[in-house]
C-alpha cells in the first residue's frame, strides 16, 4: 500500500490501516509527523498506533514528541506505545 493510500484511511479514521502500515516502514515518518498535526484527535489517536507498527528510532522520537499534545488521550496512547516497547533515547521526553 502506497503512502497516499495509508493517509486516505487514517483521515478516513479507517482503523484497518493498521494492518498495512508497517509495510512502508521508516519511509512512511514524515507522513505521521504530518498527521499528527491534524486538528482531528482521533487521526492523532490513530497516527499515533500506527506509529507503534512502524517501530524504529524516528517513529519513537515522533511518540516522545506526542507528550506535548493538547489532547490527554493522544498523549495517553502515546505514552502506551513507548511503554510497551521502550526506546531509551525517548526516555528523557517521557520523564517530563
Amino acid at each position: 500500500m502506497e503512502a497516499s493510500q495509508i493517509e486516505a484511511l487514517i483521515l478516513a479514521k479507517d482503523w484497518s490501516v493498521l494492518d498495512h502500515v508497517a509495510g512502508l516502514g521508516p519511509a512512511a515518518v514524515p507522513l505521521m509527523a504530518r498527521l499528527l498535526q491534524n486538528p482531528d484527535k482521533q487521526v492523532r489517536q490513530l497516527t499515533v498506533l500506527c506509529l507503534e507498527q512502524i517501530k524504529g528510532p524516528a517513529a519513537a522520537r515522533l511518540l516522545a514528541d506526542t507528550f506535548q499534545d493538547q489532547e490527554e488521550q493522544v498523549r495517553a496512547y502515546a505514552a502506551d506505545v513507548l511503554l510497551a516497547a521502550p526506546d531509551p533515547s525517548v526516555l528523557p521526553a517521557m520523564l517530563q
